[in-house]
């Protein structure tokens, strides 16, 4: 990343990409927050069905609606790809539309970025008591996995919320559609040599059930030792 620090604070070259599934009540209080720090605000709605997109049609941001619902990989690639090439960004990061990640956050993963000069940046979430077991179980075996496999040494591998630079992008970008790209972003560092790095973020839980699920961890776990004897 060869950016200067001046982009910290310059929201031009910097854009916020939100992907989103039936997130009404929610959506609405993410966009808020976020526009009140970054302008280039991009909503990739995943084909909800219960009025998400409703509630944020007032704002000044770029939405796209899937004609089908896709996945959360497919959405925020999709995001992602119409920023790098739709805006002046730089610096593409993308948080959940669920309200468990904080828009002030942003800022201390793109200072991460900038100043230690990486490729990517994963904001972690800290295993404390209020995460769900299923997710410490899963985050754990993955995390373990990955260094295993390809050598990354990750806190946090099922994280949303990422820092792209745009003159990596082309080798940090993934082909998954559903919940495995968070997988494939391990594999993409391993395979293209990135340079890496995670910075803490706060999560707040909600009641909300979703997220990655039992089966798509198996998923994720049966690509990776299909991409590590790919590569």
């Amino acid at each position: 990343m060869k950016a200067p620090n001046s982009f910290l604070h310059n929201t031009d070259k910097i854009a916020v990409v939100i992907p989103t599934y039936n997130e009404s009540g929610r959506i609405r209080s993410v966009v808020e927050k976020t526009l009140e720090l970054y302008k280039n605000v991009i909503i990739v709605d995943d084909h909800s069905k219960d009025g998400t997109v409703h509630e944020i049609k007032e704002y000044k941001l770029k939405i796209i609606q899937l004609p089908q619902n896709m996945g959360a990989g497919f959405a925020t690639r999709t995001g992602c790809d119409w920023a790098f090439e739709h805006t002046n960004a730089e610096i593409v990061v993308t948080i959940d539309g669920d309200g468990q990640h904080a828009p002030e956050d942003v800022f201390p993963v793109i200072e991460k970025l900038i100043k230690d000069d990486l490729d990517i940046v994963f904001g972690f979430r800290s295993r404390k008591k209020t995460m769900p077991l299923i997710k410490k179980l899963g985050n754990y075996t993955l995390s373990k996995l990955s260094y295993l496999l390809f050598g990354v040494k990750l806190t946090d591998t099922l994280t949303g919320f990422h820092a792209f630079a745009k003159d990596a992008y082309p080798k940090i970008r993934w082909s998954s559609h559903r919940y495995a790209f968070v997988s494939e972003l391990i594999f993409q560092v391993y395979r293209n040599n990135l340079k890496y790095g995670e910075t803490a973020v706060q999560t707040i839980y909600n009641d909300k059930v979703g997220g990655m699920m039992i089966r798509d961890g198996i998923k994720s776990i049966l690509l990776m030792f299909y991409w590590k004897l790919k590569k």
